[in-house]
């Protein structure tokens, strides 16, 4: 079986240096230019040689981000930006354009290329062209479906289980162990004191808090809400609860209105 790979973000290089002597295998960043990952900071070209030394030094792996869609602007510049960089040894690059995977291909022959998240891979035939295409690894999108299990790519704290009885069970994410054997999938307390199979739940979600005190389910607004994770980010306004709830995945939320503020779990 393949060694796990933690994988790290890196906004800028002190984030990548940290990441790196906290024990990651690996980190991902993007440029100052064609990265989804502009928000982050960015690394400059001087930055990432300064950031790839000092991983390689430490026999770790360095990915860089190059996963936006390009419109026709965007082609020169690409390639010219493709010219700057192909001297650093990177380990990899994340793209989602494939027209920029036919660039890299390019200026980049060697490069390895990965499938970025953002090419929203959701099923194995799309796995097996992605596969013809050359991609040397594909990172799924950020909602895949592990049998009845919705996996998503937030940051929670905690993973909520609610049995047929209605009880809930809060597991902290840091502690767990997950597995799949038979079909099944198994959540285990890194301590063992806890164990769940994907049949034995008929609810599972993902929250910030193990605080249920105030959480309705049967809850109507009808006035415009603005939704919440329990982190305090903003998901958008609605039309009402109602439709707040059908637009949401599983899980716990904040709904302000001009009236109140109410949690709500979405099951």
């Amino acid at each position: 079986m393949n060694k796990l790979e933690l994988l790290a973000p890196a906004g800028d290089l002190e984030k990548l240096k940290i990441a790196i002597i906290y024990g990651a295998d690996a980190v991902y960043f993007g440029g100052q230019d064609f990265s989804l990952r502009a928000g982050a900071g960015g690394l400059s070209i001087s930055e990432m040689e300064e950031g790839l030394t000092f991983a390689h030094e430490r026999g770790k792996k360095c990915y860089l981000t190059l996963n936006i869609y390009a419109h026709n602007e965007d082609i020169e510049p690409l390639y010219a930006y493709l010219e700057s960089i192909k001297h650093l040894p990177l380990d990899g690059i994340l793209v989602s354009d494939p027209g920029i995977m036919m660039m890299l291909k390019e200026v980049m022959p060697n490069a390895e290329i990965h499938l970025s998240t953002q090419a929203n891979l959701t099923n194995s035939k799309t796995a097996e062209f992605w596969r013809e295409m050359g991609m040397k690894r594909l990172v799924l999108a950020g909602l895949i479906m592990i049998g009845a299990l919705q996996v998503q790519a937030y940051d929670y704290s905690y993973l909520a289980f609610q049995n047929a009885e209605g009880a809930t069970t809060f597991m902290a994410i840091e502690q767990l162990n997950i597995t799949i054997s038979d079909g099944k999938l198994i959540v285990t307390n890194t301590d063992g004191s806890q164990t769940f199979q994907l049949t034995d739940l008929s609810k599972m979600f993902f929250t910030q808090t193990a605080d249920l005190t105030g959480i309705s389910n049967t809850e109507t607004v009808n006035e415009t809400v603005e939704v919440f994770t329990t982190g305090g980010l903003s998901l958008g306004k609605f039309q009402d609860i109602n439709t707040a709830k059908v637009s949401l995945k599983p899980g716990l939320y904040i709904m302000k209105s001009k009236s109140k503020t109410t949690k709500i779990a979405v099951r």
